[in-house]
């Protein structure tokens, strides 16, 4: 695994819980991005948690990044 992923052990995850906050400012993100809900849901937690957002999905990248969250885009 640590050859494909060599930037796992390095970081720290956490499971987070889906609330309505979450969906409200979802909902909010992908009609204003015109992005699916599931990848504004992303955004939504990340900015909540005031996280960072690692994604290979290179749109859900640059609408983080137009929100002022940091995307760290993994190609």
């Amino acid at each position: 695994m640590s050859s494909v992923f060599p930037f796992v052990p390095r970081c720290s995850f956490s499971l987070v819980h889906v609330y309505s906050l979450h969906l409200d400012k979802a909902f909010e993100i992908a009609t204003q991005n015109s992005i699916s809900v599931y990848d504004a849901l992303y955004i939504a937690q990340v900015i909540t948690h005031n996280v960072p957002l690692a994604t290979s999905d290179k749109r859900q990248a640059e609408v983080a990044e137009k929100l002022k969250v940091q995307a760290i885009f993994i190609p």
